[in-house]
Order: structure tokens, then C-alpha cells, then sequence
């Protein structure tokens, strides 16, 4: 199923350069899960300046971003895990519970796991202990008696 965007890219881009200086509304488009979804989406197209603009927005939209930035973490285009590694650092305390608990599911892959672990140590979060076999890409074979 394909989403369609709530506003336009070019749309967006004045909506943000316009409202960077008032507060946000319950009302904004943006603040919703579909707005927050596409605002993500955006970073794959978006420049270092823009990239900045739609962070701001997402650490304004607070709890409601958390999940959906949590799993930007594991995307492979840079800007974009980039992005909410950086909204999630500013949202604090508030986005804790939602790091730790992802962080087993997402850190089973290097690629991945070094995301996590960056994000949890600006937060001052303790790393959890992996054991060997965690790292490990290759199964155990059985004994054969």
C-alpha cells in the first residue's frame, strides 16, 4: 500500500521555514504518525539545512516521533539515521525506554548495532552485555556421537 504524502515536499518546506518560529499546534498536519512518517522520508531527498529544519520538527512532535525515529536508526541511508540519532540525543530522557528496548531486536547486525550504541552512550545509558554467540553469524553445530 502506498502512503500518500499529506503535503508536498515543496509544500513542507515552506510550512517549516515559515512556522520555525511559532510554536507547535496539535493541529499540524506534521504532528501526526502519517506526518512524522513522511517528514522521514523527506531526509532521503533533503539537504543539511532542511535535514536540520525536519529534525527540529520531529523533536517538537516529542513522544509521538519515538518509535518511528527508533526505527530510522536501523535504515541504511545515512541522512536519515543520521537525523533521528540526532532528534533522539535532544529528546533525552524521554526516549530511553524506547532505545533500550529495540536495541536487542536492532543490534543483532554491526551495521546496526554501533547506531544503538552511540545513541545510548550520549544519552549516558549503560550498554547491555552481549555474550559471544550474540556477535556470532555462525550456528553451533550439533555433537555427533
Amino acid at each position: 500500500m502506498v502512503r500518500q504524502a499529506p503535503i508536498s515536499l515543496e509544500a513542507l518546506k515552506l510550512k517549516l521555514i515559515s512556522s520555525s518560529s511559532k510554536p507547535a499546534s496539535a493541529s499540524d498536519p506534521l504532528l501526526t504518525k502519517d506526518g512524522i512518517h513522511y517528514l522521514l522520508k523527506a531526509l532521503v531527498y533533503a539537504d543539511n539545512s532542511f535535514s536540520t529544519e525536519i529534525e527540529n520538527v520531529l523533536v517538537k512532535a516529542g513522544a509521538l516521533a519515538i518509535p518511528e525515529l527508533v526505527k530510522s536508526l536501523a535504515t541504511a541511508h545515512i541522512n536519515v539515521r543520521s537525523t533521528a540519532a540526532m532528534a533522539l540525543i535532544r529528546m533525552g530522557i524521554d526516549a530511553e525506554e524506547a532505545i533500550l528496548q529495540a536495541y536487542p531486536k536492532y543490534s543483532r547486525k554491526a551495521a546496526t548495532r554501533w547506531v544503538f550504541e552511540f545513541v545510548m552512550q550520549e544519552l549516558g545509558l549503560k550498554i547491555p552485555h552481549r555474550t559471544p554467540e550474540f556477535d556470532s553469524p555462525v550456528l553451533p553445530l550439533e555433537k555427533v556421537g
